[in-house]
C-alpha cells in the first residue's frame, strides 16, 4: 500500500496587498523516494512576495541520491533561529554557534552559504579523500552516519543536508546543419584556438538578433533554404535593374553568386541545409550593385541605402587588385560615407566593413585603394587556419583586424551558402580571399551590436582596436605604440575574436566625440632624390595647437600628397610620428609603371592609436630608382583623435582584459538607447572655431557678472546696505516735498480765481452770439455737432451744494427754476465709472448764470450744452454730447466752480514709517 504523508507547507504571501498568493505542499509518497508537490496559485507571485515556511524538513527526512551522485563528507546546516531574535541581528552570534556545532561533531566550518543567514557548510577533515574518490565507501557511509546523527541531536539544529557531487550539463548548441563540422572558423577541432571563438557566445544567447547586414554585392538569393528565414526585404534593393529584388541573373558564364556566399557567412539560417552563418539570429539584405556597369553616383547609393534598417554594409570588393591601380571612392561615393556614419542607424552611424584586397601576389598595397584606407571603414585582411598571412593579402597601415580565410592549398577554405542557379548546389567549400574574411568580421560585429545596440561606428573600431588578439608572433612584423597597442602591417591590431569582441562590447562606454588638428597645405616643390636617398620633411604640431582643437589622443592620421614622378611604383613613404611610431603608407609595386604620381591622393594609418598628437612628424619619400625626376609639390597632415585622456585608454584597456572572463555577458550593462536622429550638417552649417570662442568668451563674461553680482548681494556689509538705505530715503523725502509744494501753489492759484459775471448783453444773447474771446470747439457725434461754450472758473461753492465724490455729475433745471444764483435738482452718480459732465437745460428754460459742481476738475475736459430734452444714461469719457439734434447754440456763459476738499490728499511712500526719523 502506498501512503502519503505531509512533510512542510510553503506559503507566498504578498507584502503589499496582504492577500495569499499561491501554498505548496510537500508529500513523501511511503515505498518511494519521491516527494509529490501540490501547489494552489491564488495569485501570481509579485516581486514583493514574502516566503514563510509553515512547517520545515523534518531531521530524520534525508533524501536519497541516486546512483549518478558521488558521496561527499559535507553537509549543509541550518541553525534554528532563538524566539525573538532575527537571523540577521546578529550574525556574529550564529557564527560563533556554527563553530562550537561544527567542533562538537569533529567537523571544520567552512562558513555560511551564500548570502542564507543561518545556513552553514560543514566539512569533515576527510573531504577531499571522498572527493577524489580514494576511501571506500563504507567508510565513507560510516562517518555520513555517525555525523548527522550528531548533527541531527543537537538542539540549535534545524535541518542538516547531505551534499553530493552532481551530474550537470550545458545546454549545449546543436546544429542539424549538415556542414557544420566544417566550417572550421567557427570551431577548429583540428588547429585549437585557430577559428573566431563563437560557441560561447551563442550558448549565452547572443546569435545576432535585431541586427540587419547588408550585402552590397552582385546579388543574393534570398530565396535559398539557408537565407530566406534571415531575408530583410525592406533593406534589399536592386541597383542595377531599378527594383526591390536583388535576386542575382544568370548571364551565360557569368557567377553571380559571390554576394549569396558572403550573406551566408553572415547569417545563414540554423536549420537542416548546408551551415551556419556567425550571426545566425541577425538578418541580412542584399543590395545588387556589381552586375552591370558602376558609377560613382550607383556606389553613393549604395552606401546610403535603407540606411535606418541597414547596421551593417559588407563590402567584399573595391578597385581592381594588380599592383597598379590607384582608385577608391570618387566625390559622391566619398560622401555618401561620410554620410552614413555621420546619420545612419539614426545618427551612431552606419558600419561599413570591407575587404583589403586580394593583390597580395602582386605586391598590391591596401593603402592605394581609397575604399580601404578610408577613416569611415573598417579594413580587414585574412589568415589562414594556422593563422598565417596568406600568399593573396595585402598589407598596409589602415588596417584594423584580420579574420579566417582560405589558404595555400593545403589549407582548407570557408563552407558557405552558394546560390542553386547553374551549377550551384546551394552550399560550397571554396570560398576563399578576403572577400571571405570580411563577411565574417560583419556577423561579429552584428554580436556586438545586440550585445550593445547603442554602439557607434568609432566605438566598433575602438572596439577591434582593444580586443584584437596578437597572433603570428614570428612572423607578424608586429611594433608597439607608445600606448601600448600593437599592430601589424600584415595583420593589423590582429585577429578579430567573437568571445573578446563581444565581451568588451558589454563593459565599453561611449568615446568622446572626434576632433581633429589639421596643417594647411605645405608647398614644398622638392625633388625626390633617387638612390633611396629620402626626402625629408617635418611638421610640428605644439601643444597648444592640440588643446586648442581637443585632440588629447589619436586615432587616424592622414597625410594627402600631390607629387610627380616617372614611374610611380618605384616610391614609398613612411611616417613617423612624434612617439617614434612608424607607418609605411606606401611601399613600392614593381608593376606601377604609371607616370601619373599622385594628385591630392590621401594615405592613412592606424599604428598612432592612443598616442598624444604634439610633436615633430617627420614623412620620408624614398625613390629607389636610379634615374630619380620625382617632385614632391604639396603634402598635408590631418591628426584625428578625441579629448580621451593616455589614462583613460590605459583604464579602458584593463576594463576590457577583465571582462574575457565573461562574467558580463549575462548583465545588463547597457544604457538606454537615445533614438534621436539628426541629419548630418554640412561642412558650410557648423560654427567655425572663431565664432565658437567668441560665444565662450561671452558666455564666460556673462557667467562672471553673474556671479560677482550674487555675491555683491550676498556678502555686502551692513554698512553700505545702511548708506544705501539712507539714500534711497532722502531722495523719497525729497520727492515728496516737491509733490506738497507743486500740490499748494496749485491751491493758491485756484484761489485767485474771481468769481466771473456775466456781461454780455441780453442783446447779444438775443442774437445768439458767443463771445469773441471763446472759441467754438465742435465735438463730433454721429450726426450734428455741438458747441462748446467758454466756462469760467471760480473757487466757490454754493451752501446748499456738497461735495461728490463721483466722478460724473449730472445737473438737471427744473422747467420752473427762476432763481439765477441757485441749483436746483443736484444728483451725483456714484456706480458709474464715467467722467463725462453734462448740463442738462429742459424747455428752454434760460438763466443768466448756470453752475456745474465739479468735485475733480482735473476730469473736466469738455462741458456740452444744450437746450434739447435728453434722456438716457450718463455720457462715455470726454464729456461727447449724443443728443441727437442741436435746436438752437446757447450763448449764455457758463461757470463752473471748482470745490476742492479741504483735506489734502498725502502721498503716501512705502517709506513712510522711515520719514521724520532721521537716518535708519
Amino acid at each position: 500500500m502506498v501512503t502519503m504523508e505531509a512533510v512542510t507547507t510553503v506559503t507566498y504571501w504578498s507584502r503589499s496587498s496582504n492577500r495569499l498568493l499561491a501554498r505548496t505542499l510537500f508529500f513523501q509518497i511511503s515505498g518511494l523516494h519521491a516527494i509529490a508537490i501540490i501547489t494552489w496559485i491564488f495569485l501570481p507571485v509579485s516581486s514583493d512576495s514574502m516566503f514563510i515556511p509553515f512547517k520545515v524538513l523534518p531531521d530524520t527526512y534525508i533524501p536519497v541520491p541516486s546512483s549518478a551522485m558521488q558521496y561527499t563528507l559535507s553537509w549543509g546546516v541550518k541553525l534554528r533561529s532563538p524566539p525573538g531574535v532575527s537571523l540577521t541581528e546578529n550574525r556574529t552570534r550564529f557564527d560563533l554557534l556554527a563553530n562550537e556545532i561544527a567542533q562538537s561533531a569533529s567537523l571544520i566550518n567552512v562558513g555560511q552559504v551564500g548570502e542564507l543567514y543561518g545556513h552553514y557548510l560543514f566539512n569533515h577533515k576527510l573531504f577531499m579523500e571522498a572527493l577524489n574518490k580514494t576511501l571506500q565507501p563504507a567508510v565513507i557511509k560510516s562517518i555520513q552516519q555517525a555525523t548527522e546523527t550528531t548533527l541531527q541531536e543537537h538542539p540549535s539544529v534545524e535541518w542538516v543536508h547531505p551534499q553530493w557531487v552532481r551530474s550537470r550539463s550545458k545546454r549545449e548548441i546543436s546544429f542539424e546543419d549538415p556542414m557544420y563540422p566544417e566550417q572550421w572558423h567557427l570551431h577548429n577541432s583540428k588547429t585549437k584556438g585557430m577559428d573566431i571563438n563563437i560557441t560561447e557566445i551563442w550558448y549565452h544567447n547572443i546569435s545576432g538578433e535585431g541586427v540587419v547586414v547588408a550585402v552590397i554585392d552582385d546579388g543574393l538569393e534570398w530565396n535559398n533554404p539557408d537565407i530566406r528565414d534571415n531575408y530583410s526585404p525592406e533593406g534589399s534593393w536592386d541597383l542595377n535593374s531599378g527594383d526591390d529584388n536583388p535576386m542575382p541573373e544568370l548571364h551565360g558564364k557569368t557567377q553571380n553568386r559571390h554576394g549569396t556566399r558572403c550573406a551566408g557567412e553572415i547569417a545563414a539560417v540554423a536549420n537542416n541545409r548546408c551551415g551556419v552563418g556567425v550571426a545566425y539570429g541577425a538578418k541580412v539584405s542584399g543590395i545588387r550593385l556589381l552586375d552591370g556597369p558602376m558609377t560613382d553616383s550607383l556606389e553613393a547609393t549604395a552606401f546610403n541605402k535603407h540606411m535606418q534598417i541597414n547596421d551593417i554594409y559588407s563590402c567584399s570588393w573595391g578597385p581592381d587588385d594588380d599592383g597598379k591601380t590607384v582608385d577608391g571612392p570618387h566625390p559622391l561615393a566619398l560622401a555618401a560615407l561620410q554620410h552614413g556614419v555621420n546619420s545612419g542607424r539614426r545618427g551612431r552611424g552606419s558600419i561599413f566593413v570591407v575587404a583589403s584586397g586580394n593583390g597580395g601576389k602582386s605586391n598590391d598595397n591596401c593603402n592605394y585603394d581609397g575604399y580601404a584606407n578610408s577613416m569611415y571603414t573598417i579594413t580587414i585582411g585574412a589568415v589562414d587556419e594556422k593563422g598565417h598571412m596568406p600568399f593573396y593579402a595585402e598589407e598596409c597601415s589602415a588596417m584594423l583586424g584580420v579574420t579566417f580565410s582560405s589558404g595555400a592549398n593545403d589549407k582548407r577554405n570557408i563552407v558557405t551558402t552558394d546560390w542553386t542557379l547553374g551549377q550551384g548546389k546551394g552550399c560550397t567549400n571554396s570560398h576563399t580571399g578576403t572577400s571571405a574574411a570580411a563577411p565574417i568580421a560583419a556577423g561579429m560585429i552584428a554580436l556586438s551590436l545586440q550585445a550593445k545596440p547603442c554602439l557607434s561606428w568609432r566605438d566598433v573600431q575602438h572596439l577591434i582596436v582593444y580586443s584584437s588578439i596578437k597572433i603570428d608572433h614570428d612572423h607578424g612584423d608586429w611594433s608597439e605604440n607608445a600606448a601600448g597597442f600593437v599592430h601589424s602591417h600584415k595583420h593589423g591590431f590582429g585577429l578579430i575574436s567573437a568571445w573578446h569582441l563581444v565581451n568588451a562590447a558589454k563593459v565599453w562606454r561611449s568615446v568622446p566625440w572626434l576632433t581633429s588638428i589639421s596643417s594647411s597645405r605645405l608647398n614644398v616643390n622638392k625633388i625626390i632624390p633617387a638612390n633611396s636617398v629620402p626626402l625629408v620633411l617635418e611638421h610640428t604640431v605644439s601643444n597648444s595647437s592640440a588643446r586648442m582643437n581637443e585632440v588629447t589622443t589619436l586615432e587616424h592620421v592622414l597625410v594627402t600628397v600631390t607629387l610627380t614622378h616617372p614611374s610611380r611604383g618605384n616610391l614609398s613613404i613612411e611616417l613617423t610620428s612624434p612617439s617614434g611610431t612608424k607607418s609605411m603608407l606606401a611601399t613600392r609595386r614593381n608593376k606601377d609603371k604609371s607616370p601619373d604620381g599622385l594628385k591630392g591622393w590621401t594615405f592613412s594609418t592606424v599604428r598612432c592609436w592612443g598616442e598624444q598628437p604634439a610633436g615633430t612628424w617627420t614623412l620620408k619619400i624614398f625613390d629607389k630608382s636610379v634615374d630619380g625626376g620625382g617632385i614632391l609639390q604639396e603634402w598635408k597632415l590631418v591628426l584625428y583623435g578625441s579629448m580621451m585622456s593616455p589614462s583613460e585608454v590605459q583604464q579602458r584597456r584593463q576594463a576590457v582584459q577583465e571582462s574575457m572572463s565573461g562574467e558580463y555577458l549575462d548583465t545588463n550593462l547597457t544604457e538606454p538607447c537615445s533614438f534621436y536622429w539628426n541629419p548630418a550638417m554640412s561642412e558650410d552649417q557648423l560654427l567655425t572655431s572663431k565664432t565658437m570662442r567668441m560665444l565662450l568668451l561671452i558666455s564666460a563674461l556673462i557667467t562672471i557678472l553673474a556671479a560677482y553680482y550674487t555675491l555683491e548681494q550676498a556678502f555686502c556689509n551692513q554698512e553700505d546696505k545702511d548708506k544705501y538705505l539712507e539714500e534711497y530715503i532722502e531722495e523719497e523725502r525729497a520727492r515728496l516735498e516737491r509733490s506738497k509744494s507743486s500740490q499748494d501753489g496749485s491751491q493758491e492759484r485756484l484761489m485767485e480765481t474771481s468769481f466771473q459775471e456775466n456781461i454780455h448783453s441780453e442783446a447779444d444773447r438775443n442774437q445768439n452770439i458767443l463771445p469773441m474771446e471763446q472759441p467754438q470747439i465742435p465735438v463730433e457725434t454721429n450726426d450734428s455737432s455741438h458747441t462748446i461754450v467758454r466756462v469760467d472758473i471760480s473757487t466757490q461753492c454754493p451752501k446748499n451744494a456738497h461735495q461728490s465724490s463721483a466722478s460724473n455729475i449730472l445737473l438737471d433745471r427744473a422747467e420752473d427754476s427762476s432763481n439765477n444764483s441757485d441749483i436746483t435738482n443736484l444728483h451725483s452718480s456714484q456706480d458709474t465709472d464715467h467722467s463725462g459732465i453734462i448740463l442738462n437745460q429742459s424747455n428752454g428754460v434760460r438763466n443768466s448764470r448756470d453752475l456745474l459742481l465739479v468735485d475733480d476738475f482735473s476730469t473736466v475736459q469738455n462741458i456740452g450744452i444744450t437746450q434739447s430734452n435728453m434722456e438716457g444714461d450718463l455720457l462715455p469719457n470726454q464729456s461727447a454730447i449724443f443728443d441727437d439734434k442741436v435746436q438752437e447754440p446757447l450763448t449764455s456763459p457758463v461757470t463752473v466752480v471748482s470745490c476742492q476738499q479741504v483735506e489734502q490728499t498725502q502721498v503716501v511712500s512705502e517709506l513712510e514709517p522711515f520719514l521724520g526719523k532721521g537716518p535708519v
